[in-house]
């Protein structure tokens, strides 16, 4: 990975992990945290923030999250993966 892919990535990875920590045992949080660290290398832009779902006991609801919020690199660049199959 380029050193801002990389350094993205990683910033992503934690914010994640945290998440994971914070809501054990959550399966939105472990599904939409690994689908995200899958297609961030590839697509590392326009992904939007990555929320998940927690049951709230006192509302009875729902109660939607922020797992992590993604940074956007640049669209443009062509990083260490294009230039390798160009």
């Amino acid at each position: 990975m380029d050193p801002p892919l990389r350094a993205a990535y990683q910033a992503l990875e934690e914010q994640i992990k945290a998440a994971i920590k914070e809501h054990h045992l959550n399966h939105s949080v472990i599904s939409v945290g690994l689908n995200a660290l899958l297609l961030y290398p590839d697509h590392a832009w326009n992904i939007g923030d990555l929320y998940g779902y927690a049951y709230d006991r006192e509302t009875q609801r729902r109660e939607r999250f922020l797992i992590a919020q993604q940074e956007d690199l640049d669209q443009g660049f062509m990083y260490a993966k294009e230039r390798r199959l160009v």
